[in-house]
């Protein structure tokens, strides 16, 4: 049994098809990244597989009792006012899955600060989350997302608010994660900077273009297109 089997996907918006006849497994352990051009259905794939969206037709198998974490794309808090500090927001992450009485334990708080020094932020713990740029809350919520043990991490262009040194590092924790057993799917348009984490490429256009290892999507002639686009895209935006 694979931890995420799709059969026969498909999705619709109202008369649009968003997706369309998808097929794919993911076994534990797995570095699985999602590539495609802007509207070619990365995000609903996403939205489909946590639950978030209906299918039109097909069914998504999860192994059972798996835990996930979910990084979503937009994650600005803009209100600077907004009361919560990072430690705050990111223990409320273990407190999810605590029964009964909920309260921080000293093993949590450890953890926790473990987990900021690991991607940076240590120094951010007693500040509000609305006075943090894009990269620093992008850190916080997956800060908050790793403090619930997931099985599973999904992330949706999780580096599109991180410099390029911040997105090295961010790829290094990701390594490590992965490592340790944890099964990462990211969508990105930053194979650059994933280029020696990524295990397997998945390219959607629709419906899946291509499925193979890191090494197969760049030698694959039948989706050069596909690799050229995406590469002007990649130079474009490291500008």
């Amino acid at each position: 049994m694979s931890l995420l089997d799709v059969n026969q996907l498909s999705v619709k918006y109202e008369s649009f098809t968003a997706l369309k006849d998808v097929n794919f497994s993911v076994e534990r352990n797995e570095f699985l990244a999602i590539l495609g051009e802007n509207g070619s259905g990365k995000t609903t794939l996403i939205k489909a597989i946590l639950g978030l969206k209906d299918p039109h037709s097909g069914i998504i198998t999860w192994e059972k009792d798996i835990r996930l974490g979910y990084l979503p794309q937009h994650l600005n808090v803009q209100d600077r006012s907004f009361p919560a500090t990072v430690k705050e927001v990111v223990l409320t992450g273990a407190l999810a899955y605590q029964k009964g009485f909920k309260r921080p334990t000293p093993e949590m708080v450890q953890k926790m600060t473990q987990i900021l020094e690991d991607l940076s932020i240590a120094h951010l713990t007693c500040q509000r989350i609305g006075t943090l740029s894009g990269g620093q809350q992008q850190r916080v919520l997956l800060a908050r997302t790793l403090m619930s043990d997931p099985d599973i991490l999904i992330m949706d262009e999780p580096t599109s608010a991180l410099d390029p040194s911040m997105r090295k590092t961010f790829y290094d924790l990701l390594k490590d994660l992965n490592a340790k057993g944890m099964t990462i799917i990211v969508i990105t348009h930053d194979v650059g900077s994933a280029s020696d984490v990524i295990q397997r490429i998945i390219y959607l256009d629709q419906t899946i273009k291509f499925d193979g290892t890191f090494g197969e999507y760049c030698e694959n002639e039948a989706i050069s297109p596909y690799i050229h686009t995406h590469q002007s895209h990649h130079h474009g935006s490291a500008q």
